[in-house]
C-alpha cells in the first residue's frame, strides 16, 4: 500500500506544472550568465550613448556638467617660471582660433609635483602639466603643442567623454537602487586622475588638432617634431609614459602641411 501511495505521489509531482523539470543549478547558471551578458552589454553601450549625448549637448549643459565635476588635484605646486608665463600668454591665442573653445572654460593651468612626462585636461576644464614635463621642454612651440593638444581634447569634449560611460552607469545605478547608491561618490571617483583615459582615435585627433594650431600660429610644426623626438629619446632610455611613436608624427606633419583644417574646426580669422 505504501508503495502505491509513493508512486501516485511521484506521478503528481512529475505532472505538476509548478515544479521545474530541469536542474535548479543549471537554471541558476544560465540566469547568472544572462545577467552578466546584459550588464556587459549595457556598460559598453553606455559609452556610445554617453558620447552621442555629449556631442549634442548645449554649451550651457556642458558648463553645468563641468561645474558638477569640478575638482583640484592635491599635489599641485606653485611653479613660477617663464614657461608658465608663456603658456598663460599663448592660451588665449589658441582659444581664439576655435569657436569650440570660446565662451566656456578659462582653462586654469596647474603644475603637479611629478617627475613623469605628462599633461592632461580634467573634466572641469583645468589643465595640468607635470613638473617633469616642464623641465624637459625648452621650446615655446613644443609647449604650445602640448597645451593645444589638451585644449583639443576639450574642444572635442573628450574630457567629458572619458568619464561619460561611468557617469551614465552611476546615474542608472542610483536610479535602480532608489538612491541607495550615492551619486556624489560616483562623481568623486570620476574626478580622480586615474579614472581619466582617452581612446587612440581621440589622441590622434588631439595630435592633429595641435599640429594645425602650430601651423596657424607659427607657419610650421617644428615644436611637435621636437616634442616627440624628446619622447622618443626617453623611450630609448626606457622611461616614457606615451605609446606614440615617431613615424606616426611624420605622417601627422605631412597632413598638417596639407592644411586639413576642417578636421578640427579651426576658425579662419
Amino acid at each position: 500500500m505504501n508503495k502505491e501511495l509513493e508512486d501516485r505521489y511521484l506521478n503528481v509531482i512529475e505532472n505538476n506544472v509548478n515544479v521545474s523539470k530541469t536542474n535548479v543549478g543549471v537554471e541558476f547558471f544560465f540566469m547568472l550568465a544572462a545577467i552578466v551578458i546584459i550588464c556587459f552589454t549595457v556598460y559598453f553601450s553606455s559609452g556610445l550613448i554617453a558620447s552621442f549625448c555629449i556631442d549634442r549637448m548645449s554649451n550651457e549643459t556642458q558648463l553645468k556638467l563641468e561645474k558638477m565635476l569640478s575638482s583640484k588635484i592635491e599635489n599641485t605646486i606653485d611653479y613660477k617660471s617663464d614657461k608658465m608665463d608663456f603658456l598663460e600668454e599663448i592660451k588665449p591665442k589658441i582659444a581664439k582660433l576655435d569657436k569650440n573653445l570660446q565662451g566656456k572654460s578659462i582653462f586654469p593651468l596647474y603644475v603637479t609635483d611629478d617627475e613623469e612626462v605628462n599633461a592632461f585636461v580634467m573634466p572641469d576644464g583645468k589643465i595640468y602639466f607635470t613638473k617633469g614635463l616642464l623641465k624637459k621642454i625648452d621650446n615655446d612651440e613644443a609647449l604650445t603643442f602640448v597645451l593645444a593638444h589638451e585644449m583639443g581634447h576639450y574642444a572635442n569634449r573628450d574630457h567629458l567623454k572619458s568619464v561619460g560611460r561611468d557617469l551614465l552607469a552611476g546615474t542608472l545605478l542610483s536610479v535602480i537602487t532608489l538612491g541607495e547608491n550615492d551619486l556624489s561618490s560616483v562623481v568623486e571617483g570620476l574626478t580622480d586622475i586615474n579614472s581619466l583615459s582617452h581612446t587612440k582615435s581621440q589622441e590622434e585627433q588631439a595630435d592633429l588638432y595641435a599640429n594645425h594650431v602650430l601651423f596657424k600660429l607659427y607657419g610650421e610644426n617644428k615644436g611637435a617634431v621636437e616634442f616627440f623626438e624628446m619622447l622618443k629619446r626617453k623611450e630609448e632610455e626606457g622611461n616614457v609614459l606615451s605609446n606614440k611613436d615617431h613615424e606616426k608624427y611624420k605622417k601627422l606633419k605631412k597632413k598638417a602641411e596639407e592644411e586639413i583644417i576642417n578636421s578640427c574646426q579651426v576658425v579662419v580669422t
